[in-house]
């Protein structure tokens, strides 16, 4: 198939979508003074999507985050993944949802609607997975990510998207002169490796607390070891209060985005690992820190622990998700 730029545009948003893994290549929003520019990293060579090591833009399934071991148990049956991240598989392994091409099945300039099916054991995964993700445009300022999904089979889905955000507008700064609200009392811990735990920690008193506007890149204790467990900043899932949005703020460009959501939990992830060796849109070379994602999703490695709720999507049931990311002035 052949890779393809759709853009969605309204008064307010300029967005670049590709059906390769339904990746978000650009989003242009005006700052303070009228000035469209691009809030997402990107490359300026649209061949290399089909590397896209920091998974860059894209759609994420059949899950999101690692599954340690690469295998878990449901109805009884032990399944194990490819393992893509070491021995662990990693937002759904070697072939997911972001390497693959999705069909269009609509596009206007306001909307996209993208359609994958996902094979019965594709990476591991059991059923046959029908999946659509619609990209749409409202109220100009607002873009809105719904996914919805049907499989043959009970299996774990959990989709995301995995955009990192940049407000400043076409990466004059990075992410830790940011400001940040995340309504979460409560994260869940990494280990020394990255992998997530079952342990979960009250946010007051420590770096994770985001409950009030805090500058991100002030907020950052180097001697937390979380932090130091995340490579010097976070990698890390909040479980969000019911009803909340979460916000993020440039001063300088006047630009704010406010994500609503239905997922129970947002990874919060700060290319703390992504190399200086890539060439982003406008000619700019990637860095550390350089871009913010926030993922809506469920707790990572879920099926494997107690105490979390396990995105099990039934044989014949629907499964239906949805982001909102507004985008405004201060």
């Amino acid at each position: 198939m052949e890779l393809r730029i759709f853009e969605l545009k309204s008064p307010k948003l300029k967005i670049e979508i590709l059906n390769l893994g339904g990746i978000i290549r650009k989003i242009e929003t005006p700052d303070k003074n009228g000035i469209f520019e691009n809030v997402v990293l990107g490359y300026e060579n649209i061949e290399e999507y089909y590397k896209n090591p920091d998974y860059l833009g894209s759609l994420i399934g059949r899950t999101s985050g690692r599954i340690q071991n690469g295998e878990f148990i449901l109805n009884d049956r032990k399944y194990t993944l490819a393992k893509n991240d070491g021995n662990n598989n990693l937002h759904g392994g070697s072939k997911g949802f972001n390497k693959v091409f999705w069909e269009v099945l609509s596009y206007t300039e306001s909307g996209i609607l993208l359609s994958y099916t996902s094979g019965d054991g594709e990476e591991g995964y059991p059923g046959t997975a029908e999946i659509e993700v619609e990209y749409r445009i409202e109220n100009e300022d607002e873009l809105v990510v719904e996914y919805k999904a049907v499989s043959d089979k009970d299996t774990l889905l959990d989709l995301t998207q995995h955009s990192y955000f940049n407000l400043s507008g076409n990466y004059k700064r990075t992410w830790l002169e940011h400001d940040l609200k995340i309504p979460s009392d409560s994260f869940v811990e990494i280990d020394e490796s990255g992998m997530i735990t079952d342990v979960i920690k009250n946010v007051k008193g420590s770096p994770f607390d985001f409950n009030t506007i805090k500058n991100i890149g002030k907020n950052i204790d180097p001697e937390d070891k979380q932090i130091q467990n995340a490579s010097g900043a976070y990698d890390h899932a909040f479980i969000l209060n019911n009803s909340q949005n979460i916000e993020l703020y440039d001063k300088i460009s006047g630009r704010k985005m406010t994500v609503n959501t239905d997922a129970p939990a947002v990874i919060f992830y700060n290319s703390t690992k992504m190399g200086e060796n890539m060439l982003l849109t406008g000619g700019i070379n990637s860095r550390r820190f350089l871009g913010a994602c926030l993922e809506t999703q469920h707790i990572p490695n879920a099926v494997n622990f107690s105490g979390f709720k396990v995105p099990v999507l039934k044989k014949n049931d629907t499964y239906r998700s949805k982001t909102v990311f507004k985008f405004s002035i201060m």
